[in-house]
Parts: structure tokens; C-alpha cells; sequence
């Protein structure tokens, strides 16, 4: 597995929020959680810092409306609560 490193905010779109840490260690811990489940699911959770929290995330998506699809699918098949906020 490789190691993840903070993203830098990219403008534009949505993405889906699985989590948000003040510690990247517990960031990147739960990172490594989810990589597994998330792998049927064909997203790729990453990480990255805004205004001081470290957050995992999948997306971008162009629109929030495909956000909201990828986030009730990630819900209802793994039990995540999820969070959608532009990207």
C-alpha cells in the first residue's frame, strides 16, 4: 500500500467527505481502513488538508448531484456517513 500525502485543495466540483482529522497519522490510519472496502465500490479515497484538518475523501465529481449518488451508494452498502462539500 502506498503512503498518502495531503492533496492540495483543487477548485471546482464536489467530492464525498468519509472523515476529517486534526492528525494526519489518524487521517491516513483511516485511509487505510477504507482503501479495502472501497475497492469494490471502484472510488479512491484519498487524502488532503483544509483550514487545518486532515480529510479523507472520494471524488471530485463535477456535480453535486453525482456526489450525492456516490454518497448515498458509499452509505448504503458500507454504513459510512458521509458529507458532501465542494472540492
Amino acid at each position: 500500500m502506498r503512503s498518502a500525502v495531503p492533496m492540495p485543495p483543487s477548485p471546482g466540483g464536489f467530492a464525498v467527505q468519509l472523515g476529517a482529522f486534526q492528525n494526519f497519522n489518524n487521517a491516513q490510519a483511516f485511509l487505510a481502513h477504507v482503501q479495502a472496502q472501497l475497492a469494490t465500490a471502484q472510488v479512491e479515497p484519498r487524502v488532503r488538508e483544509v483550514n487545518g484538518l486532515y480529510r479523507v475523501y472520494v471524488g471530485p465529481y463535477p456535480e453535486r448531484d453525482e456526489a450525492k449518488r456516490v454518497a448515498d451508494r458509499l452509505t448504503g452498502a458500507f454504513g459510512f456517513a458521509t458529507a458532501i462539500a465542494p472540492h
